[in-house]
């Protein structure tokens, strides 16, 4: 069965075939644009359904100040170790949310065209296609509002993923030690709620509005 990714937890999927381990050299280039190529065809999909398909009220339910914290807080030490090294567990981070994916093993281990979501918190490279460790380390806050829902969309796609499953929360960029959300996840959140409320409103002040945020 193809693996499935799906932006904003929406009816829109894309099916992603299976990522070629690069050898060496030319081929693992070639390879990593290929993949990056791919992704970049999915952006404007993200861009035009994600809004429509997904909200921040919806996603952050029951996410509110008295929520109860996550089970497990993780370090990065720990997480940096979930690779999918000699068999082991692959493990992936998204908004300071972690995953298991160790059933998708063939698409995030080592080798992989998806192995910089690996062991990390890659937030950025999953609206921007930019697959280095230079991407990966991107502040979110350097991205236009528009990307940001498409990033929460993949979020939503590992926590509502049918073997995918949440492990805990990372500490310390976007969850504290106690898993409370910090600064830069509420900030995150106050600008996604800006842009999903600027695009229900529609209109070209809406759209001008948003180069401010």
């Amino acid at each position: 069965m193809p693996h499935v990714m799906l932006i904003g937890g929406g009816a829109h999927a894309t099916a992603c075939a299976p990522a070629v381990a690069a050898a060496a050299g030319s081929k693992r280039h070639l390879s990593a644009s290929r993949a990056r190529a791919r992704w970049h065809r999915h952006l404007l999909l993200v861009a035009m359904t994600a809004a429509a398909a997904f909200t921040t009220t919806s996603a952050y339910a029951d996410e509110g100040a008295d929520a109860a914290p996550p089970v497990k807080i993780i370090t990065k030490e720990e997480l940096a170790s979930k690779i999918g090294k000699d068999g082991g567990d692959v493990w992936l981070s998204v908004l300071g949310e972690v995953f298991d994916v160790t059933t998708g093993r063939d698409y995030y281990a080592e080798g992989t065209g998806y192995s910089v979501f690996a062991g990390q918190d890659a937030s950025p490279s999953f609206t921007t296609g930019n697959f280095t460790a230079e991407g990966a380390a991107q502040d979110l806050d350097e991205l236009a509002v528009a990307q940001l829902s498409g990033v929460d969309g993949w979020r939503n796609f590992y926590a509502t993923h049918e073997t995918y499953r949440k492990v805990g929360v990372l500490c310390c960029d976007y969850y504290d030690e106690e898993g409370k959300p910090t600064e830069k996840l509420t900030t995150f959140r106050e600008r996604l709620a800006t842009h999903a409320a600027m695009k229900k409103k529609g209109g070209a002040k809406a759209t001008a509005a948003e180069e401010e945020l």
